[in-house]
């Protein structure tokens, strides 16, 4: 065997009263048991446990002892034995089955063979025999109508010739002229079936700007007036290339980017300097006033609540 299952709970149940030394050569045991797929004899289990100190010799007693039947010279292992068992048992159950399924497939393919030679050759002679009965029938016919007149260019090509084949057509089986695809080989018919048409469904690109759009700039001076839109175009643009980002609507997802861009990052990317230095001294503030003083529109309102709150005031 190339591998065995190795079950956790089993082996710490079946090693709890075990010394490492003990441990270690029960496992020894098992790997070379699963390798050979055969009993142990007494001299592979002292030299596979190495048990040249008294230590070792007495392990390598106790877990065949505890953990082995000995029959004759050799030592078998109940649960290895049973495995061993089991694996033979479905590889040659794999293997059966895998020899049937060769012999189905030579069976098909001659019988499928076997169906085409058939219907070529009675088309075949269906023809050859329409075609000897035409070409009787037409001598006798022109023995008893001979009038010594010369025949037209239409009669030759269209007369006898047209008659033989719609006679061969009268003559020979419906089944082998019109032959329905897919019913005489299975092959033909899957090759008939129509393909499944490709999705339509919209995938995702990378972001499709250099520069930045207009209606991106309408967007962000909607969005977030107080911020430098091409500044933050750059950084988005940026983390798109940078991270491999895909998106189906890069507009919602520059849209997103600006509602939910942190404080300390928006200071970056404000349109003034003013604005800047007001940012920073808004980040010293706590939590709640800072978010009154971004919550309110108008710059003049947002530096008394700024300064109101560095006075100690919790309000104006």
């Amino acid at each position: 065997m190339l591998y065995f299952q190795f079950h956790i709970g089993d082996w710490e149940s079946g090693t709890r009263l075990m010394t490492p030394i003990e441990k270690g050569i029960y496992i020894e045991l098992l790997v070379y048991y699963y390798a050979v797929e055969r009993p142990i004899t007494e001299e592979e289990c002292k030299r596979i446990a190495r048990g040249y100190t008294n230590a070792e010799a007495n392990a390598l007693a106790y877990v065949l002892q505890t953990h082995f039947d000995k029959e004759g010279d050799s030592y078998r292992h109940q649960k290895c034995d049973e495995v061993i068992t089991e694996y033979h048992d479905i590889s040659a159950k794999r293997s059966q089955a895998a020899q049937k399924s060769v012999e189905v497939r030579r069976k098909r393919k001659s019988q499928r063979g076997a169906v085409a030679n058939a219907s070529h050759d009675a088309l075949a002679n269906a023809s050859t025999s329409a075609l000897a009965n035409a070409s009787a029938k037409c001598d006798a016919n022109n023995q008893l109508t001979i009038n010594h007149k010369p025949l037209t260019i239409n009669k030759g090509k269209g007369g006898s010739n047209s008659s033989s084949l719609a006679r061969v057509r009268e003559t020979t089986p419906p089944e082998l002229f019109d032959v329905p695809v897919g019913e005489a080989d299975p092959d033909l018919a899957e090759a008939a079936t129509p393909t499944k048409r490709a999705s339509t469904k919209k995938r995702g690109t990378q972001i499709p700007y250099d520069t930045l759009p207009d209606d991106w700039a309408a967007e962000a001076e909607r969005i977030a007036p107080d911020l430098d839109a091409r500044l933050c175009f750059e950084d988005f643009r940026d983390y798109a290339l940078r991270d491999g980002a895909v998106y189906k609507d890069w507009t919602a997802a520059w849209r997103n980017n600006l509602r939910s861009m942190p404080e300390w990052k928006r200071v970056n990317f404000q349109k003034s300097k003013s604005y800047a230095d007001l940012s920073h001294r808004v980040m010293r503030l706590p939590k709640d006033q800072r978010a009154q003083i971004w919550n309110e529109p108008d710059e003049a309102k947002q530096l008394a609540l700024l300064e109101a709150f560095e006075n100690g005031q919790n309000q104006l």
